[in-house]
């Protein structure tokens, strides 16, 4: 058996499995599998990697025997003849030459990041370098990665596929948006995407006539930067929250709208779109409660905001949140109907409700222990106005439910109780004089009880709280 069979024989087979796999993913997709995106990123990696090892390939050369194999292991019976070997020539002259275009186009990009690469220059401002060496040590990096700026790109970027090296556009940038842009960029690093990159673009130079590839790097794209967000989150949790992290995001390239799509490296930013999409995932990421529909309306009406003059009329845009809640009856001890509460959401990306988020406990001091299941905390807090005052935080499991209760003076002030995630995504209820309420928890995680003061002078609340 000739060599052009076997290679043509391994392709089959591999874009046959890989397709078997991607089917798979797909379906996955459905299911709360896509709730943890290190799950779907790595399962999206394994699925180029069987459009690109020919592992069934070589179970056959290894294991049939009979008609398909003739006189050894590596001599499976797959010859062609007559018309349809014809047919098979010309079918696989038509992969070579889309293949080779596919690779020409590579190289040009290629070149052309080369060109673009020769006007790096090494950074020179002191408080950068300063700032990115202190996020490598912190995320434990010791490889020697390189800082550049570039005055032909515009938006931060992860450049090389095994000597990596942090590009910067050539603008001015304030220490917490540095910290963003290199947990962000130093993420990628730390998850490999380079490599896992370059796979993706090998599968669609292989496999560009099987047409469920041409969406495969679209998809790798978006999820590694879904994946980096969720790890970047974590990781500059001591400095800010998602929110923050996002306007940093926003800030960040609000000059320079118009994306360089030929750019193969990723990318803090690569399009609205995109973005639009990652804050959505982020906002469900721990808080399954808000609907597909709520999320998308809340990330572009944040992205929108953001990257407009609007954006500075500052607390007005949170009133879109008030078109979309749930109704929830708060009921008394025998069950008849007391008041009608409106449970509310935010996502914490959006949220722009309060002036001051203040802890009842510093964080710098000694964590109480973790609330246990029916231990009952109380609280007595002195709330400023536009002040969210938050407790502690606690680990509550999906099904439990946290129960708050409070009552503030002056009684006809108006308040918030509620619970916050590790996201900052918000649930509350609002109210005067006493209110309580029961929050159903739809993903384990860690959350805090809030008051948040909504009038004009300073209340004294006091309550309690608990969960079982």
């Amino acid at each position: 058996m000739n060599i052009a069979n076997q290679i043509l024989f391994a392709v089959v087979i591999t874009s046959v499995t890989g397709t078997a796999a991607y089917g798979l993913w797909r379906l996955l997709m459905n299911s709360r599998f896509c709730t943890k995106p290190q799950y779907v990123y790595l399962a999206l990696f394994l699925v180029c990697l069987l459009y690109l090892i020919p592992l069934d390939y070589g179970w056959m050369q290894m294991t049939i025997h009979g008609y398909l194999q003739k006189e050894g292991i590596w001599q499976i019976n797959f010859s062609l003849t007559g018309f349809l070997w014809i047919l098979a020539f010309f079918a696989a002259v038509c992969w070579l030459a889309l293949m080779a275009k596919g690779i020409t186009e590579f190289a040009g990009s290629l070149r052309g990041m080369k060109r673009i690469q020769m006007r790096d220059i090494p950074e020179e401002e002191k408080a950068v370098r300063e700032e990115f060496a202190r996020v490598k040590k912190k995320l434990g990096i010791r490889s020697n990665i390189r800082l550049y700026r570039n005055d032909r790109i515009t938006s931060p970027m992860l450049a090389g596929i095994f000597r990596c090296r942090v590009v910067l556009p050539d603008i001015a940038y304030d220490r917490k948006h540095l910290s963003v842009i290199f947990h962000h960029e130093l993420m990628h690093y730390k998850s490999h995407d380079p490599f896992v990159r370059l796979c993706g673009m090998c599968v669609t130079a292989v496999h560009h006539i099987n047409p469920l590839t041409g969406n495969l790097m679209a998809l790798l794209d978006e999820w590694s930067e879904i994946y980096c967000d969720a790890r970047a989150i974590a990781a500059i949790s001591d400095e800010m929250d998602a929110g923050c992290y996002f306007e940093m995001i926003i800030e960040s390239v609000k000059h320079c709208p118009v994306t360089d799509e030929n750019y193969i490296f990723s990318m803090l930013y690569e399009n609205q779109r995109r973005l639009e999409r990652r804050i959505e995932y982020m906002g469900k990421y721990n808080g399954k409660a808000a609907s597909r529909l709520a999320s998308v309306c809340f990330a572009a009406a944040f992205v929108l905001v953001s990257v407009t003059p609007v954006y500075a009329a500052g607390s007005e845009a949170a009133d879109v949140h008030d078109d979309i809640y749930q109704n929830v009856e708060a009921l008394t001890a025998d069950g008849s109907e007391e008041n009608v509460l409106e449970e509310q959401q935010i996502l914490g990306v959006m949220d722009r409700s309060y002036d001051t988020l203040e802890y009842a406990y510093p964080e710098l001091e000694v964590i109480s222990p973790l609330l246990s299941a029916n231990e009952m905390a109380s609280f007595n807090w002195s709330v400023s106005p536009g002040t969210r005052m938050v407790s502690n935080q606690f680990w509550v499991s999906k099904g439990q439910t946290i129960h708050v209760a409070a009552t503030a003076i002056p009684d006809n002030s108006t308040f918030w109780i509620g619970i916050m995630d590790g996201l900052n995504n918000a649930r509350y209820v609002e109210g005067s004089g006493s209110l309580s309420h029961d929050f159903s928890i739809t993903s384990s995680g860690h959350y805090r009880v809030f008051v948040q003061n909504r009038s004009s002078v300073q209340i004294t609340a006091g309550g309690t709280y608990y969960f079982n």
